[in-house]
């Protein structure tokens, strides 16, 4: 089953999300230790959430690739290399 694009947007609004509470409760966790106070449920919330913006990132690669093998399937390209970038052409034109 192909994805659509509109589920790779999600996907990156999701882990955007995911990011940016990441950065909040590293935030959390700095001003708790500038005050001397307890962080070990802090980091925990902190592990919480780097491992579900690890899962997040996985299922957005998933929906990457079978995005990129519908449009192989659609169009077959081939890869061309260059010194910088990969470039995408047609089947046959280089």
């Amino acid at each position: 089953m192909a994805f659509p694009a509109s589920d790779l947007a999600n996907a990156n609004q999701r882990v955007a999300q995911a990011r940016e509470r990441l950065d909040l409760q590293r935030d959390r966790i700095q001003k708790l230790r500038a005050g001397r106070h307890d962080t070990n449920d802090a980091e925990a919330v902190f592990r919480i959430l780097r491992r579900t913006l690890e899962t997040l990132e996985g299922r957005r690669h998933q929906i990457e690739d079978k995005l990129v093998r519908a449009a192989k399937v659609r169009n077959p390209v081939r890869v061309v290399y260059s010194d910088r970038l990969f470039v995408w052409e047609p089947d046959g034109e280089a």
